[in-house]
């Protein structure tokens, strides 16, 4: 159950369904099939949203809502902080913090916020610096998109 104002939202499990995905090496488990994600190991020319590292072969992503003590590690601090206190601090609307997409790893490390196309948010051990210093066959590209209905 979550409340949101004066309603109290009772969420099912079958509502909570997640379609797998398999793109190049990994495996990303989608809500309801409402989104498209295209990845591939390396850089290419094509715009991805997302370029992440430390993502080893056969991981299993998943795109979800927040969830009560989920922990995220912004760049700019040297630890974790709550994900609902990351969110408050970026002065997101209360209303518009369940429907924020977050990616994590194995279902509890959070490697990123997406806010929309253009603004996502990485955790440290997850993003590309420069794409010189890293191992350019190891960067995992991502891009992530919203069907429309």
């Amino acid at each position: 159950m979550r409340r949101r104002g004066y309603v109290l939202y009772c969420h099912d499990e079958a509502k909570n369904s997640c379609t797998d995905i398999t793109c190049a090496d990994i495996f990303v488990a989608v809500p309801d099939n409402s989104w498209t994600i295209k990845a591939h190991r390396g850089i290419s020319d094509r715009n991805y949203m997302l370029y992440l590292r430390n993502i080893p072969p056969g991981a299993h992503l998943q795109l979800r809502a927040r969830r009560d003590g989920d922990r995220f590690h912004p760049p700019w601090r040297n630890h974790s902080i709550k994900l609902k206190d990351f969110l408050r601090g970026q002065r997101l609307d209360y209303f518009a913090r369940d429907d924020i997409p977050i990616l994590t790893l194995d279902d509890n490390t959070i490697i990123a916020v997406l806010f929309d196309d253009q603004n996502v948010c990485v955790a440290p051990s997850f993003s590309v610096s420069s794409f010189a210093a890293d191992d350019v066959d190891t960067v995992l590209s991502l891009s992530i998109t919203k069907k429309e209905k």
